[in-house]
C-alpha cells in the first residue's frame, strides 16, 4: 500500500487512516454490523447509494454483498484512505457530496480546524469551496435497493435530491438521525420523519445507534 506518510498511516496492518484522527478509529472498527441490521429489510442487493464513505470500515460489508455500490466521500484524506482500503471493482467512488442542488462546497475537517475525528467531517455552509455536490437523481439508476446516508446532519438534503429515485424504486433507507448535527443545517428530525413516513409512505424498522432504518411495506 502506497501512502502519504506525513498525512496518513496504516493501522493494524490493514487500514489506511488519517494521522490527525484521535477519536474515530476504535469506534469504527468495533462495530461493523450495520449491514446485518439492514439485511432483513432488503428486497434485493443490486445497487446501493451511500454517502459518508469515510475511510471504508463500515462500507466494506456492503461492498461484499451488493453488486454495485456508489459511495460519496468529499473529504480528500478520507477519500484517499477509502480508495486504498477498498480496491473493489464494484465500488464506484466519488469525491463529492450528496445534496438537493448542484453547488461547490467547503468542509470542516482535520486539515481546516482542530478536529480530531475523521467521522465528524461536515459541510461548511458559510463558505463556497471546490467540492462538488451531486443529486442521487442525477444518475438515472437502473435500480436502487438501498440508500444509506451518514453525513453529519445533511441527510435531509441528500434524500430530497433523490426523490425521483426513491419514488421509482422505494429502496430501504438508512439515515443518521442526530438532532444536533441536523440543527446546524436548519433541519429538525421531524422534517426527516415527515418526508419519509408521511410523504413517501415509509415504515420505521429499527435503530442502530444514531442510524434509523426505514422500509416500504
Amino acid at each position: 500500500m502506497n501512502i502519504i506518510s506525513n498525512l496518513v498511516s496504516v493501522k493494524d496492518d490493514r487500514w489506511c487512516w488519517p494521522n490527525y484522527d484521535k477519536e474515530s478509529y476504535q469506534i469504527q472498527i468495533s462495530d461493523t454490523s450495520l449491514f446485518d441490521k439492514i439485511k432483513p429489510y432488503l428486497r434485493g442487493k443490486n445497487v446501493m447509494i451511500q454517502a459518508g464513505g469515510n475511510c471504508g470500515v463500515m462500507l466494506e460489508n456492503f461492498v461484499l454483498n451488493f453488486k454495485t455500490v456508489y459511495s460519496f466521500e468529499p473529504d480528500p484524506l478520507n477519500f484517499y484512505c477509502l480508495t486504498n482500503n477498498l480496491p473493489y471493482t464494484n465500488l464506484i467512488k466519488f469525491q463529492g457530496c450528496l445534496g438537493n442542488q448542484h453547488q461547490m462546497i467547503s468542509l470542516n475537517n482535520g486539515l481546516t480546524t482542530n478536529m480530531q475525528d475523521v467521522g465528524a467531517v461536515h459541510i461548511n455552509q458559510t463558505n463556497t469551496g471546490t467540492v462538488p455536490t451531486f443529486k442521487i437523481d442525477d444518475f438515472n439508476l437502473p435500480s436502487c435497493d438501498l440508500i444509506q446516508v451518514d453525513i453529519e446532519g445533511f441527510e435531509y438534503y441528500a434524500l430530497l435530491g433523490g426523490i425521483n429515485t426513491i419514488e421509482k424504486y422505494f429502496p430501504v433507507i438508512c439515515t443518521e438521525m442526530n438532532p444536533h448535527w441536523a440543527k446546524r443545517y436548519g433541519v429538525s428530525l421531524s422534517q426527516v420523519e415527515d418526508l419519509l413516513v408521511t410523504k413517501l409512505g415509509y415504515t420505521f424498522a429499527e435503530s442502530h445507534m444514531d442510524d434509523k432504518i426505514y422500509y416500504k411495506k
